[in-house]
């Protein structure tokens, strides 16, 4: 990604946490968000942090789809499509993926599986939820990252999920439960992939987002479960939770001067892939 080469090198003085060289990509003056970018060394690391207050009025936060829902009554919610496109269609200011989901199979004309590919069928895993509206069931009792309708944000269990709630989105386990681990880590947070990440402060006023390039040999190498944790506490991070990663681990930004939409970090692919859905972050005038 060409921002990585031209981006100048410092430590963002007003984050308490940066002990390592980071690069800041734009100044985000008057804006309700800052976003930082940490290189490393040994295991080599890339990471994005995207820090969105959300006591700003400003501030909307939207778990939105791909796509329209394609099948109905079908077993099938949504369509996929990449962050930015989905980013663009709802005029968002900032997305990441967000559900781990399912996809119908789906040939090409040689018989070949399409495979995430922009509008193949698609349904979120665990519970999903849009303006009030869910549209795919809670399962697995998965932890889940929920809005209320006063804009305050958390991560609870499934059923501490209150009336109010607005947006929801599940992740596959918790990172961090009252500030320490949940317990032990097991299988897939065992081993170090591109990692999204979301997680909130103690009053739901700021919401935390680390996106962290892996398979990259050399360059980025991803994260643990542990190393995920360790990020997060520095950060002031109280309860979090791992959202889909791997492939599908994108973050997107309005550029503030020129209005363009621009991937930030190196989706481990070489492109973006199409997900099912994304966590947006709406800033109004």
């Amino acid at each position: 990604m060409n921002r990585l080469a031209t981006v100048m090198a410092f430590c963002f003085t007003s984050w308490a946490y940066c002990d390592a060289p980071t690069t800041q990509p734009h100044a985000a003056g008057g804006l309700p968000y800052r976003i930082a970018y940490e290189e490393r060394s040994e295991p080599a690391q890339r990471i994005w942090t995207l820090e969105v207050d959300l006591s700003d009025p400003r501030v909307t936060v939207k778990v939105l789809p791909g796509g329209p829902d394609p099948d109905g009554e079908g077993p099938w919610q949504t369509t996929l499509a990449p962050v930015s496109k989905i980013a663009r269609q709802e005029e968002l200011e900032l997305a990441v993926n967000a559900s781990f989901f399912s996809i119908k199979e789906v040939l090409d004309e040689q018989g070949k599986k399409l495979g995430y590919r922009e509008g193949v069928w698609s349904s979120a895993v665990g519970w999903t939820m849009t303006d009030g509206k869910q549209w795919a069931p809670r399962e697995r009792d998965w932890p889940v990252l929920w809005v209320d309708d006063a804009g305050a944000a958390h991560i609870t269990t499934p059923d501490k999920v209150g009336s109010g709630a607005r947006q929801v989105v599940a992740g596959n386990t918790f990172i961090m439960v009252d500030g320490a681990a949940p317990g032990d880590f097991a299988g897939m947070m065992l081993v170090r992939h591109p990692r999204t990440a979301v997680g909130v402060n103690a009053d739901g006023t700021r919401l935390t987002v680390l996106t962290v390039d892996g398979r990259q040999p050399g360059k980025a190498t991803g994260m643990t479960g542990e190393e995920l944790l360790a990020e997060l506490q520095k950060r002031g991070v109280v309860n979090a939770i791992n959202l889909d990663g791997g492939g599908s681990t994108t973050l997107v930004e309005r550029d503030p001067g020129s209005g363009e939409l621009k991937v930030l970090n190196n989706p481990s692919g070489g492109r973006e892939r199409a997900v099912a859905n994304v966590l947006g972050i709406d800033v109004k005038n």
